[in-house]
Formats: structure tokens, sequence, C-alpha cells
């Protein structure tokens, strides 16, 4: 019922944003070619787009996009959720054609798709180079095929925001019991939602761009999230201590509807493909900008950087996230996924 709700709001959200630039072709100038204009939904903020690597790389694919057709693909962005705010909204509204691009969190896609469990599970990744080789391979395939079975959704290019950190407005936080009692805002995702329970804290659920206001208000003690959406949330204004407690890896997720996509001219699909793939590649460089935002959040909230006996007490604390993630994916996809894991780590020589 409530799927169908969703649905429902988006087809009528989608009749109002007729006017607003749906998915169209219309004439192109002289030459009377089509152009197609792409309505991108993006919690980012302005300050998401210039002081992260992910917004960088939004920035330039709209640019390249644009002018590697000469004018005719148009990515129509839409800032801070304004067409949509939670997963039935975004994905819904993109089946629906209320906008053909939106860009979701991989732990905030669990009611849809359990493609991105991997990445979700705390603990399991703990290196960045690790997880993009996860991605190019085989694993990292089979999770785009599964995001397209069950959303429609075609993976664009991924964003590679950071590892969260928990911030809060109690006390420094330096091992798992320090959190009991703590109302903690986290991503939906219910291995992040256990792994919070599992340490004795509160989860409860509120949207990145109403972040600010709910620290503000009180409605909630802390959270988690890489240093820069910290930083470009402006949280430091409102919670006062950081733990670089790494739980997790934000991955950010651009996606097309498929079927917006099918509509593109061969040659205008060549053209977004060349820029979703240079745009992976620029929001590979995150790290000079959480680098530059753990700085700046130095300045105003107190740090706890863990040592690796601290961090281990943390990863410790997970196993039952582990066994019930085990159980979730069964024992062959487990076993695939943590040998595959293992292989990358040897490697690298991580």
């Amino acid at each position: 019922m409530k799927r169908w709700m969703a649905l429902l709001l988006a087809m009528l959200m989608a009749m109002s944003l007729v006017a607003c630039g749906q998915k169209e072709q219309t004439d192109g100038g002289d030459d009377g070619q089509q152009v197609y204009t792409l309505r991108l939904n993006t919690n980012m903020s302005e300050n998401d787009k210039t002081n992260s690597a992910f917004g960088v790389a939004l920035t330039n694919f709209k640019a390249e996009c644009e002018e590697k057709s000469g004018g005719r693909l148009i990515i129509d962005i839409y800032m801070n959720s304004q067409l949509g705010k939670s997963t039935d909204e975004l994905i819904n509204g993109s089946q629906s054609g209320a906008f053909e691009m939106f860009n979701l969190v991989a732990a905030n896609w669990g009611s849809y798709t359990n493609a991105f469990a991997p990445i979700n599970i705390p603990y399991l990744f703990t290196d960045e180079e690790v997880l993009q080789k996860y991605l190019e391979g085989e694993q990292g395939d089979a999770i785009k095929a599964q995001v397209l079975q069950d959303t429609e959704s075609r993976i664009c290019f991924y964003g590679y925001l950071g590892f969260r950190q928990i911030v809060n407005n109690k006390h420094a936080i330096s091992s798992p019991a320090d959190l009991k009692g703590l109302k903690m805002r986290v991503l939906s995702d219910k291995y992040t939602v256990a792994a919070f329970e599992t340490m004795g804290a509160s989860p409860t659920n509120v949207s990145y761009s109403e972040l600010y206001t709910a620290s503000q208000q009180g409605l909630i003690d802390g959270s988690d999230g890489p240093y820069a959406n910290i930083l470009n949330s402006n949280l430091q204004d409102v919670q006062k201590y950081l733990t670089e407690s790494r739980n997790a890896y934000t991955l950010g997720v651009m996606v097309i509807n498929q079927r917006a996509y099918d509509a593109l001219p061969d040659d205008l699909k060549a053209v977004f493909d060349e820029a979703c793939a240079n745009a992976e590649q620029a929001a590979r460089g995150n790290a000079v900008y959480e680098e530059a935002a753990l700085a700046e959040l130095e300045k105003s909230m107190e740090v706890t950087h863990l040592t690796t006996a601290q961090l281990q007490a943390f990863k410790a604390a997970m196993a039952p996230v582990w066994k019930m993630a085990e159980e979730d994916l069964g024992a062959d996809k487990w076993s695939a996924i943590t040998t595959e894991i293992q292989r990358i780590e040897t490697e690298l020589g991580k």
C-alpha cells in the first residue's frame, strides 16, 4: 500500500512538472535537430557542488553532456531534493516520468533492492581503493544488473564520499558503549540500523536536507556521515563532538531510468556514457576534500581519533550484524563477497 501511494504521488508530481521541462524532444534550432532534456534530482547543496568530488563530478557531467552534444542533451539539475527526498519518491518518481535521473546513497536502496548490501555492512570494507576495485569487477557488475532489474534504474556513476564518522552533541565517543541511549540519525539500511541498535543507540531516519534543522532543534542527539558532508551541512555549528569511527562507507549512486536512457538516440547515448565515465573518475578524487573538511571541522569540534585497538572494538561489536548479513545473503554469496574482498586486499597489499 505504501508503494502504491508513493507511486500515485509521483504520478501527480509528474503531471505538475510538465511545464517545468519534462524529458522532451524539441526543435533544436536552425538545424532542426531534437533537444533532449533530462531532469536530475539531487540532494546536494550548492556547498556540495564545489566542496566534494561528487559535486564537482556532477557539475562536470552536466557541462560535458551539453557541450559535446552541441546543446542537444540538456541536464536540468534540481538541487536540495526539490523533486523528491525519500527512496519511495525518488524511485517511483523516476519510474513514473516525474524526472529521469537522481542520486541516492547505497544505504537507502534497501526497501527496493539488496544489491548494495555488501557496501552497507559496517566494517566489511575498510579501504576506499578496495571498494573501488570491488565495484569494477564481477561483483560490481552483478550489483548494476540487480539494481536495474529491481528498480529500472541504470547506474551512471558512483560518488566516493568517504567513510562515515560519528558526530553528536552529548559527549565524546571512544567506544561502542558510549553510544548507549543516544538518539542517532542513521540511513535507512537495515544493517546500519542494526549496527547502531547493537551499540545501544536509538536510530531514527531524517533526510539529508533536514539534518541541520533536526540537530538544531534537538530532535536527534547525533548522526554519522563523511567529513565533507558534515562540513557542507554545517553540522559543526550544531554538533560539538566528532569521532573518527569509519563505521561504513558512503557511496553515492547516480542513476537514470532505463526507459529514459533507451529514448536517447545512439549518438547522444555515446555522449552520455562518456560523460558518466569521466564523472566517475572525477568523483574518485575525494581525498583532498575529506582532508580539507577535517581540518576545518577540527577548528570548532572536539575530534576523537580512535586508536587501532579502539577501532577494532567497534568492528568486533558488529559480529551480530555480520551474522545477520550472512543469513540474509546465504552462505555461498557471503563467501563469494568476502573472498573477493580478501583477494583485492591481498592484490593491493592492504
